[in-house]
């Protein structure tokens, strides 16, 4: 492989050098086939961009992979103490007791292992391989093949109490009690029927009360596919699916109390929940009470309540409200190591934060504050109530970028552990004591460390990604730019992918990819030298990516744009950074038009930016996209445009609107999609599009499912592009 990719870096450049008085008005069978292997040519010039650590168990360091060449490994062990890296164990040694054992491939400097345990001290580790688990014991030079394991739980059938004595199972829209022994079988409860039935249970902790749901269907209407043959029929056949949409009737639950030395049964004097997802509850300790939350339909609150197991009486712990949404995405609820308090992530000041509600008293104390957002949190063992926070914006820079913290819960001072510009993800030891650290950004590669949880000092320096030979063969990394929002209110964000040999080309088309969905922020933060926006970029063009007003990561009133307002998909924001980017890469030839694509969300937002603004947008493609919706998922999209159902679902559907659709437009969907339905939303806008007598094109591919991923799909994009820009493949006029 390595070969191979080097030989084609050099025959492109033969082929850019050739062009550089004119660039080429076709793509040849060359171009496709470096594009098509891009990330094998790719990978053998990067060495160590994806560093995993497996912490010792003894807590002294850590077991690492390090490439020393294109295929090639030293595993190393990181020791925190003393600071030093050495080579884990006996390489030629393993590799020989592998091919003893009849793992034929087994080579010193490609031992490919999948690390499970390791322990620094007795010099062992469990790892698998191929489809077995074996044991190294490297002083002794032992190798063990392992039994395969049970799965946890595998004996265990139906929810049994705490105690062991008791299980519950359903039956008949009821709930019995049956004894483990099998000695007797209780009915709990005997009025459940279909229209109102029992749906699940929850032991407390002294396995003398359950928690149980109570459940009233709603519409519980289907959606269907169509899959075109199967391995053991031709006949096309339909496939059912249970499919909310927006508006439609919903499950509504209600909570249950059960004693089960007495068999009372209590109603818990709470309101019928009437959105029925995320139904997370913590039992206390002592079994007095259980907490739950509560996420409205509509998502304009939260209700974080507390009940007595006694009577079934409510409490309200607290309570989060938005005009807009309460986005569960930024939205958490845990209880505390020792259960005695809920951490609790709110965007109520308008950046989301972390607070400590006090279960017993209903105190309520705010540990972070300050124009930033908390991503994460974890309590590390030992650390004496101290917490290991995630948060993202507190220092100079990409404000996407991640950051990690200690955080003194008394104080309430924030220590940084993880210095460095760019992203980081950190992995904390078992004993809490130690972070592995690994940042980077989309120009700048990974960075790897190990740092005291106390202090953020470094123990261990592990090395860098060596990324020179990509340098060497042409190509760059991503550009990132940063300007200002349309209205000049807040910093927007981007990055263009530029063709390798990019100097000798001239001035290129460009092209958009976009994925607006308010649910994250999806402009890369870490180095990423492969990715489908390359490949493009490699047939001829100039490639870019923003996050907009309406995405997250940014604090509320940033991502508050995108309420009942998916149709802006951040647009106007993107294309005032490509038109001030061009300043800095000039041969970005903006005066063609700009071609756009995206997937799911992003294949609505693509579609609608033929709508919105064809006088910049010239060409399309649109993959599974959910092109109304009110056709689509209830959850994403009553969150993002409301419920009731008004007017800004159809004045935003890009079926309703298809008639304004300007420019070249490719519609693709894979016919097996299960999470945004082909014939509820594709076929529905080629419906409309035929009914308007719109010129566009269409690929349906039958088996796909929502990841429609592939070459195929790949050169469906790069064809449509091509063809637009005006340029033809081998014996084929655009």
């Amino acid at each position: 492989m390595k070969r191979f990719g080097l030989s084609m870096v050099l025959a492109f450049a033969s082929v850019v050098a050739f062009g550089q008085a004119e660039v080429p008005s076709y793509a040849t069978q060359q171009e496709y086939e470096f594009s098509k292997n891009l990330g094998g040519i790719i990978d053998p010039l990067i060495l160590n961009d994806r560093v995993s650590v497996t912490w010792s168990s003894n807590g002294v360091g850590a077991l690492y992979r390090w490439e020393t060449a294109h295929g090639e490994w030293e595993w190393k062990f990181a020791n925190c103490i003393t600071g030093n890296v050495v080579r884990a164990f006996d390489h030629s040694a393993l590799a020989s007791a592998l091919r003893d054992a009849e793992v034929r491939n087994a080579q010193e400097k490609r031992l490919n292992l999948q690390v499970i345990f390791f322990d620094s001290a007795l010099l062992s580790m469990e790892f698998s391989l191929g489809q077995n688990r074996w044991e190294w014991r490297d002083r002794e030079k032992k190798l063990t093949k392992l039994p395969a394991s049970e799965r946890p739980g595998q004996q265990r059938r139906g929810n049994i109490s705490p105690d062991g004595k008791w299980r519950i199972e359903t039956k008949d829209f009821n709930l019995r009690l049956v004894a483990m022994d099998g000695s007797s079988e209780i009915a709990l409860t005997e009025d459940g029927k279909q229209t109102d039935f029992f749906a699940s249970a929850l032991w407390s902790p002294d396995s003398s009360k359950v928690l149980a749901m109570r459940r009233k269907p709603g519409d519980r209407k289907d959606m269907y596919r169509i899959t075109v043959r199967t391995a053991d029929d031709v006949r096309p056949s339909l496939t059912r699916q249970p499919y909310d949409l927006p508006g439609d009737k919903l499950d509504a639950d209600r909570w249950v109390l059960i004693d089960i030395p007495s068999g009372k049964v209590t109603d818990v004097q709470a309101r019928e929940m009437d959105f029925p997802w995320d139904r997370r509850v913590f039992w206390s300790a002592d079994s007095r009470y259980f907490v739950y939350y509560d996420l409205h339909r509509g998502y304009q609150q939260v209700d974080v309540n507390k009940v007595s197991a006694s009577d079934g009486s409510v409490a309200s712990l607290l309570s989060d409200s938005s005009k807009t949404f309460v986005d569960p995405n930024n939205f958490k609820v845990e209880r505390s190591p020792d259960g005695k308090s809920l951490y609790w992530l709110s965007e109520r000041s308008g950046w989301n934060q972390i607070y400590k509600i006090d279960c017993d008293s209903g105190k309520i104390d705010q540990l972070t504050d300050g124009k930033f957002v908390v991503n994460s949190y974890q309590f590390p063992p030992g650390a004496s109530g101290d917490m290991l926070v995630e948060i993202s914006g507190r220092e100079s820079g990409n404000p996407y970028n991640s950051y990690w913290y200690r955080l003194d819960q008394k104080s309430k001072k924030l220590s940084l552990l993880t210095p460095g510009d760019g992203h980081h993800t950190a992995s904390v030891s078992p004993d809490g004591r130690w972070v592995f650290d690994a940042y980077s950004r989309p120009d700048f590669p990974f960075q790897y460390s190990i740092r005291d949880a106390s202090n953020g000092k470094e123990k261990v320096s592990m090395g860098a990604c060596d990324a020179s030979a990509f340098l060497k063969a042409g190509f760059e990394f991503p550009k990132p730019y940063i300007t200002k929002d349309r209205d000049g209110k807040f910093d927007i964000y981007g990055l263009a992918w530029v063709p390798s040999k990019r100097a000798s080309r001239g001035k290129l088309p460009v092209i958009e990819y976009i994925y607006a969905g308010p649910h994250g922020h999806h402009t890369p933060t870490s180095f990423a030298p492969y990715s489908r926006n390359q490949m493009i970029a490699e047939m001829g063009f100039y490639v870019y990516q923003v996050d907009g007003r309406g995405t997250n990561g940014r604090g509320k009133a940033f991502q508050d744009y995108s309420y009942q307002n998916l149709g802006d998909a951040g647009l106007p924001d993107h294309m005032k950074w490509a038109k001030e980017f061009t300043e800095i890469i000039p041969e970005m030839d903006l005066t063609q038009g700009v071609g756009i694509y995206g997937y799911s969300a992003g294949g609505y937002d693509s579609t609608r930016a033929l709508i919105a603004h064809p006088d910049y947008y010239k060409a399309a493609v649109s993959l599974c996209g959910n092109h109304d919706h009110r056709t689509d998922k209830v959850w994403w999209n009553e969150l993002w445009m409301g419920y009731p159902i008004t007017d800004a679902y159809k004045e935003q559907s890009n079926i309703e609107n298809a008639a304004k659709i300007e420019g070249d437009l490719l519609v693709i969907a894979g016919l097996d999609d299960d999470n945004v339905n082909p014939f509820a939303g594709t076929m529905q806008l080629v419906d409309a599009l035929v009914k308007a007598d719109k010129r566009f094109d269409m690929k349906l591919l039958p088996g796909r499912n929502h990841n429609l991923g592939g070459w195929y799909v790949d050169r469906m994009i790069i064809d449509h592009f091509l063809r637009h820009f005006q340029r033809k493949r081998d014996g084929m006029s655009p």
